[in-house]
């Protein structure tokens, strides 16, 4: 069977073999597609947005063809008609019995359907972002909500702003979700939005494969640093650094040597140029760190890979998770094979993932004071710590097994069966 893929970034590999960027993006994606073109019944090609093109890159690795879509729109969120013949051209090439969709955010998934309807299309869901919209404020104060920079007039990127352009694009991934023949999803709160949204394929429990380091790391109570946080993103309003900086501020009191390092540049840091670039959610960020006397308390580790993600979580003595929404957020997947002890906060897919009081703690994710007593608890109690992490370890373990991608394959093979009936 040929199955094609689309992603909203290039592999890995595939980014690698072209020279462009993906960031540190796609691991997990490149994890699950090696497993699959290794099966001997099945020829995958995958295919990715590119701005900055004018026509179809392609190139083969590991005997896998990787398309670049030219792609003329630079929001996401706005749909780009001029995707739709350069769909149909790989489409015609590759012959495809399956097309499986990688996350519903943004738009090009639509121009695939919209320009090749006959397909069979399985959709694999992400982020949604037509309810994600909703909590995109993560419950700023309103000043900073509307607060703009010069960065957030150009990028849109300030929460109200953000909130309307999820809405926009969440018009184009209500027809995805609707169009869809089969739905793959991990969580409770995705396969209710799904339905919401207006499903009226089948839903597969499908969970992913994690990056390869997170299998290997393996977190030590006796070998962490004591009293240091670790946060996967403090880079916009609905992942909620805000109330993790409140909760360490009132626990600085009892702990002076408590940290919190977060994955990322320090906001409105470095040259000119980079300040030039600073949003109004990092100002308020900097704000809040100077106002509640942190400035000795928080680190930002720039980008990391995924072997310094890992060897970050083996280094905290808490991860913590505190997003106003998410579906099954990768980086706290992570953690839990890692054994960091978890605390999250309780929304989204979230308690799909975490056994309240027995994988890891929850917290209502606008109330600091809650989400200071849970990092307490384990900061004070060793074998809490430790018990947290011996069941989240064996949790993750089971859901992120990596044969799990023999569900993506049966569901392949399921899908050729009833095409031959």
């Amino acid at each position: 069977m040929r199955v094609l893929w689309l992603c909203n970034m290039p592999l890995p590999e595939a980014a690698a073999a072209m020279g462009i960027s993906n960031g540190t993006g796609g691991g997990w994606l490149s994890a699950e597609f090696d497993q699959l073109r290794r099966e001997e019944n099945i020829e995958l090609a995958a295919c990715f947005p590119l701005r900055h093109t004018k026509k179809i890159q392609k190139v083969t690795v590991n005997g896998s063809a990787h398309y670049a879509v030219p792609r003329k729109v630079h929001s996401f969120f706005r749909y780009d008609a001029s995707m739709e013949p350069f769909f149909r051209q790989i489409v015609e090439e590759v012959r495809p019995d399956i097309i499986h969709i990688h996350g519903t955010e943004n738009t090009p998934a639509w121009a695939l359907m919209k320009a090749c309807p006959e397909q069979t299309y399985v959709v694999s869901l992400q982020g949604i972002i037509s309810m994600i919209a909703v909590h995109n404020h993560g419950a700023l104060p309103y000043k900073w909500q509307k607060s703009r920079t010069l960065m957030d007039y150009i990028s849109k990127s300030s929460p109200l702003a953000r909130a309307k352009m999820y809405r926009l694009g969440g018009q184009y991934e209500q027809k995805v979700i609707a169009r869809a023949d089969y739905l793959m999803g991990r969580t409770d709160w995705d396969r209710l939005c799904s339905e919401e949204l207006g499903s009226k394929g089948s839903y597969v429990y499908s969970p992913e494969i994690l990056r390869e380091p997170f299998y290997h790391a393996e977190w030590s109570l006796e070998t962490c640093t004591l009293y240091r946080i670790f946060s996967s993103a403090a880079s916009t309003s609905i992942k909620g650094a805000h109330f993790l900086l409140e909760a360490v501020a009132q626990l600085k009191g009892k702990y002076p040597d408590i940290t919190v390092c977060f994955a990322g540049s320090a906001p409105c840091s470095g040259g000119w140029k980079r300040r030039l670039r600073c949003t109004g959610y990092e100002k308020y960020i900097r704000s809040l760190i100077k106002k509640l006397d942190l400035k000795e308390n928080v680190c930002f580790l720039g980008s990391l890979s995924a072997e310094k993600m890992a060897e970050e979580m083996t280094k905290a003595h808490v991860y913590v998770h505190p997003s106003a929404i998410d579906n099954s957020p990768n980086a706290l997947a992570e953690a839990m094979m890692v054994g960091t002890p978890c605390v999250a906060s309780y929304v989204g897919g979230i308690p799909s993932m975490i056994d309240n009081e027995k994988e890891g703690l929850l917290y209502q994710y606008d109330a600091p004071y809650w989400l200071a007593h849970q990092i307490s608890r384990i900061f004070d109690d060793k074998e809490l710590a430790k018990r947290l992490s011996a069941n989240a370890r064996c949790r993750a373990a089971d859901d992120h097994d990596k044969k799990n991608a023999q569900i993506t394959k049966e569901l392949y093979e399921t899908i050729m069966r009833k095409k031959t009936v």
